[in-house]
């Protein structure tokens, strides 16, 4: 018997509160993952992306949307 593990999905509000307390506040990924009951490899990933965006690398999601529906 194998066990299937959910993903949970978390709101974008949370996961930029919880980018901006590693940027802003001083928090640690660690430190602010385990206050806020998520591992600290998604936070990175959160943060990663985060950055990306304000450094202009990647697109936001209505951006690709959007893209998606002119390619069409």
């Amino acid at each position: 018997m194998s066990l299937k593990k959910s993903h949970k999905s978390y709101p974008q509000a949370f996961k930029d509160e919880a980018v901006l307390m590693v940027l802003e506040q001083g928090y640690s990924v660690a430190d602010a993952a385990k206050s806020l009951g998520v591992s600290t490899s998604l936070l990175y990933n959160w943060k990663e992306k985060h950055q990306a965006l304000q450094q202009g690398i990647t697109l936001e999601e209505s951006e690709r949307d959007e893209l998606k529906r002119l390619r069409k």
